[in-house]
């Protein structure tokens, strides 16, 4: 995938997967706005672009990395909040698990799992 390809995809709102090898020449290319160190699975990627904003993370185990194309920067900051709060409660002992490939609910389901009364 070159940049032009991976900003085509960026258009779009489901999540997409590149090779882990990729990332590296695409992120050098496109410009890596930062990372954020989440503790606990590894960093979390900014990409911007003029007209584009998304993650990267590198699920474990797993060849490719995702990549999820967001609104703008307001979604960057509530998706990263959002996941450093799951990864606060997975190392708590929640037992809930990012998902990396699915759809991001946002705020009100941070683990995906209805809390333990």
């Amino acid at each position: 995938m070159d940049v032009r390809e991976l900003l085509e995809r960026l258009h779009g709102e489901e999540v997409f997967a590149i090779p882990k090898t990729e990332l590296e020449p695409l992120s050098a290319e496109l410009g890596c706005e930062r990372t954020v160190d989440t503790g606990l699975a590894g960093h979390i990627h900014v990409l911007h672009s003029a007209a584009s904003w998304a993650v990267i993370e590198l699920p474990p185990c797993s060849t490719d990395v995702a990549v999820r194309p967001l609104a703008d920067e307001e979604a960057v900051e509530l998706f990263i909040a959002d996941r450093l709060a799951l990864y606060e409660k997975m190392w708590d002992g929640c037992g809930c698990r990012p998902d990396y490939w699915g759809p991001w609910r946002g705020a009100a389901d941070t683990c995906g799992r209805e809390e333990v009364k």
